[in-house]
């Protein structure tokens, strides 16, 4: 059975977030893993280190550009 958080998410998942954010004021909290995936959808991005915030990104390519993005999400 679905937790009541669980519906609610379902409930705006297929929404374009554009729509999430002017018709409902809505702010997502995404953690996300698969780095490109997320920008294509998000507004900015943070890179949190043992709880504390370590770089904000704002654009895309901001994010795709900067050391700590690419030592964490790109290094292999």
């Amino acid at each position: 059975m679905a937790t009541h958080a669980q519906q609610n998410c379902t409930k705006f998942a297929p929404w374009p977030q554009e729509e999430l954010k002017e018709q409902y004021q809505l702010t997502v909290l995404m953690a996300e893993q698969n780095f490109h995936q997320a920008i294509k959808i998000a507004d900015r991005g943070y890179i949190i280190v043992h709880g504390r915030i370590e770089f904000e990104g704002r654009t895309a390519q901001e994010l795709s550009e900067n050391t700590l993005v690419k030592q964490y999400y790109f290094s292999g």
